[in-house]
């Protein structure tokens, strides 16, 4: 069992102390702001992808991503949960939706390393930061952040499923790779219909 009141600490190499003592004690405790620290940064991230900055101002985006980030977290997290609820059942799942979006929420922690470091860069070249490959030697810093943040995010949700569904290291991993799969599919219907739509 994890100190009580510092899951903010445990999380990072105690996932499955870390869910479990949430799950019994206030599993919506911190779901929301760390589902908008991820929903955050990964649209500071698409800002960039797109290389925004050419057409519009920094400051404008900022507060549009700021304001948007609370509603998409709470869309993608409810969504989330009943994906990985609906392809956890097959496998003999036992968790409830309300703990799965525990676990993927907290499994999200990571993030707020690339949320900081989107946030340095802001405040260092704001005017450049949502172009993309104009930072030189701080966007392959940024990139390699971002990808052991990534592996690190999805050890930590594999462990944290594991431990909510009961399941072995190998079905827990095939969960999270049917879900993804999944949303996966989904997210590329939205985008492909609100390309669709915006284009004409």
């Amino acid at each position: 069992m994890i100190p009580q009141g510092n899951p903010w600490l445990s999380m990072w190499n105690q996932p499955r102390a870390t869910v479990r003592y949430l799950v019994h004690t206030r599993p919506t405790f911190g779901i929301y702001l760390l589902s908008t620290v991820y929903s955050l940064q990964a649209l500071f991230f698409y800002l960039n992808w797109w290389s925004l900055g050419l057409k519009f101002h920094y400051s404008g985006m900022i507060t549009l991503a700021v304001l948007a980030s609370p509603l998409l977290a709470f869309a993608w997290l409810y969504f989330l949960g009943y994906v990985y609820y609906f392809t956890g059942r097959p496998l003999r799942g036992q968790a409830k939706v309300l703990h799965l979006r525990t676990c993927i929420a907290w499994s999200k922690i990571p993030y707020s390393v690339n949320l900081f470091m989107w946030f340095v860069l802001i405040f260092a070249s704001p005017e450049k930061v949502f172009i993309q490959d104009v930072r030189g030697i701080s966007s392959i810093f940024t990139n390699l952040t971002a990808s052991i943040v990534g592996v690190w995010s999805f050890v930590l949700l594999v462990q944290s499923i594991r431990e909510i569904q009961r399941f072995s290291f190998l079905k827990a991993l095939f969960n999270v790779a049917l879900a993804s799969s999944v949303s996966g599919i989904a997210y590329f219907l939205v985008f492909s219909l609100y390309r669709q739509y915006f284009s004409h």
